[in-house]
């Protein structure tokens, strides 16, 4: 597994229509500064949610752990 820190940099609702509810984008990118800094100096990630109470989970300046783990 592979541990990383993220920022919420932006979080921005998108009008929903028939085929698309309402959504949010959520932009993240990697905490600068030690330890994570050092080993992730520069990463983004951007998630597009529609589940309302995943979308309040993510709060502008606020951090998160990102795990990666293998599927295998």
């Amino acid at each position: 597994m592979v541990r990383s820190k993220f920022r919420v940099y932006s979080k921005t609702e998108l009008e929903g229509s028939k085929e698309y509810p309402s959504r949010v984008v959520v932009n993240l990118v990697a905490v600068q500064g030690e330890p994570f800094g050092k080993y992730t100096p520069s990463a983004s990630l951007e998630m597009c949610i529609q589940n309302d109470e995943a979308q309040s989970e993510f709060v502008v300046g606020k951090e998160y752990f990102v795990d990666f783990t293998s599927v295998q």
